[in-house]
């Protein structure tokens, strides 16, 4: 018995006892070409929907984990010293519900530069403030810290007349972010290089 098949030609459906070798070809071709299409679509929402741990450029960083991804943007690489960066940090709580934190509004998210003949450490906060993030996206807008944390002390500029925080010398930099303080822990994203003139 022989099976009829469907084909089309020109734009119009052909029904035939048989087709020309080099339609058959044609046609195999097409099936294997839009599956590696829909193949190499799929491979790339896969890695946009689950976040690659710790990928990073020299302005976005992202870290994933099974509860979150924390993307951090720099607005550029390089100031005056003594000028903050802006910086917007995007959290995603992959849960179905809220994830209750510790750490304050303001302090959360700031971000601080040193490198090995500036350590200018970031300075210990109390966790007196809660606070709770819901599922789904959150947005912060915060900054990058390009001054001294203190005055007077441990190798840092005096404080003056009034008290104010001197710009950090030129040269390159390694940021350092303060996170708030949840049981199923932010994944931190690799630091960033800064330089500031």
């Amino acid at each position: 018995m022989k099976v009829r098949s469907a084909f089309w030609v020109d734009g119009c459906l052909k029904i035939g006892r048989q087709e020309s070798p080099m339609l058959r070809m044609h046609n195999r071709r097409q099936p294997i070409w839009a599956l590696g299409v829909v193949a190499s679509v799929v491979l790339v929402c896969a890695l946009l929907a689950t976040g690659v741990s710790g990928a990073s450029s020299s302005r976005m960083s992202t870290a994933s984990s099974k509860v979150w991804t924390v993307t951090v943007w720099l607005s550029r690489s390089s100031t005056k010293a003594g000028l903050p960066i802006p910086v917007t940090v995007t959290i995603n709580n992959k849960t179905a519900h809220k994830l209750s934190g510790t750490g304050c509004p303001g302090v959360n998210f700031l971000m601080d530069v040193s490198n090995a003949k500036v350590p200018n450490p970031i300075p210990e906060t109390a966790a007196y403030c809660g606070f709770s993030i819901a599922p789904g996206i959150h947005v912060f807008h915060t900054k990058v810290i390009t001054t001294y944390e203190g005055c007077s002390g441990n190798g840092m500029p005096k404080c003056g007349k009034p008290p104010k925080l001197s710009a950090l010398p030129a040269g390159t930099y390694h940021t350092e972010i303060i996170w708030p303080g949840f049981a199923n822990a932010l994944p931190k994203p690799p630091r960033f290089t800064v330089t500031l003139h």
